[in-house]
């Protein structure tokens, strides 16, 4: 999925019209021809452009700077190499975390949008505790 395609269903999803994502993001009164424009891959986003639409769209910037596996093979060598730089039990975690999510969608305990609200605000890394 591209980075256009990404921002398109967000903003759908958030009940957002490309005028309004334009208003938002300060584009002006042409802003929504700037998101077809970036929906359709005309224009691509430059990173703090992408960070600024996280934030009016209410996701995690990782939303938008992940790379997508193209295969399953892809999918499994970029955990393999993760596991290999960073060791694996962080990376379990975050896919017990997803496993845990993925049964409550497909029992029905959650919806659709709660389960697409859940992936777009997860952060899989712990926060620090910064208390004394």
């Amino acid at each position: 999925m591209t980075i256009g395609q990404r921002i398109k269903k967000i903003r759908i999803f958030r009940g957002m019209t490309q005028k309004e994502l334009g208003t938002m993001m300060g584009f002006g009164v042409n802003g929504d021809i700037r998101i077809a424009q970036y929906e359709s891959g005309v224009r691509t986003p430059k990173k703090q452009m992408l960070l600024k639409m996280a934030e009016v769209l209410c996701v995690q910037p990782a939303v938008f700077s992940c790379r997508v596996c193209i295969s399953k093979d892809d999918l499994m060598q970029t955990l393999f190499w993760m596991e290999e730089s960073k060791g694996g039990g962080d990376i379990y975690d975050c896919i017990q975390k997803w496993e845990d999510m993925r049964a409550k969608y497909e029992t029905g305990e959650i919806s659709k949008e709660e389960y697409l609200q859940w992936k777009l605000t997860y952060i899989c890394t712990p926060l620090t505790d910064t208390s004394v």
